[in-house]
C-alpha cells in the first residue's frame, strides 16, 4: 500500500492503465436500439392492423342506410318549454295564491272542510289556543 502523498504513476502500483471508452460496447448500444426501433415499429403495425380491423367491424355492424329520405334525418328534440309571457303568468299565479289565501271557500262541502283567509285563521287559534299534539305512546282520550 502507498503512503499519503505518494503519487506514483499507476502502473508502478499494478494497475494497467485501458483506454477511457473500453468499458463501453458500441456494438452493444447499437443492437439494443435496434431492437427497441423495431419493437417501437412492430408496436405502430399491430396498432394500426387493429385499428383498420376495428374499423372494417364497425362498419359491418352498422345497418344499412335507410331509403325514405325523412328517416335518414336525425330526429328533432324538442327545445325547452318555456313561458311565452312569464312576467304575465307569474302574476296570473301569484293573483291565484292572494285570493286562495284571503277568501272564504268550501273545499268540500258535504264533507264540512272550508278554508278561511289566514288573517282569520290566526286570530281563531289566539282565541281558542292551539290544541297540544298527543304525547307518543300516551293512550287516546
Amino acid at each position: 500500500m502507498s503512503a499519503p502523498g505518494d503519487h506514483r504513476p499507476a502502473a508502478e502500483h499494478g494497475v494497467e492503465h485501458q483506454p477511457f471508452d473500453a468499458e463501453i460496447r458500441i456494438r452493444t448500444i447499437l443492437w439494443i436500439g435496434a431492437g427497441l426501433g423495431g419493437l417501437a415499429i412492430l408496436g405502430a403495425l399491430v396498432g394500426w392492423g387493429l385499428l383498420v380491423m376495428l374499423r372494417g367491424w364497425h362498419q359491418r355492424a352498422e345497418p344499412p342506410a335507410p331509403v325514405i329520405p325523412e328517416a335518414r334525418q336525425a330526429p328533432m328534440v324538442p327545445g325547452p318549454r318555456l313561458l311565452a309571457t312569464p312576467e304575465r303568468e307569474l302574476a296570473a299565479l301569484r293573483a291565484a295564491e292572494e285570493e286562495a289565501l284571503h277568501a272564504y271557500r268550501w273545499l268540500d262541502q258535504q264533507g264540512g272542510v272550508a278554508s278561511i283567509p289566514v288573517e282569520r285563521a290566526i286570530e281563531l287559534a289566539l282565541e281558542r289556543g292551539i290544541p297540544a299534539a298527543p304525547v307518543a305512546g300516551a293512550p287516546p282520550d
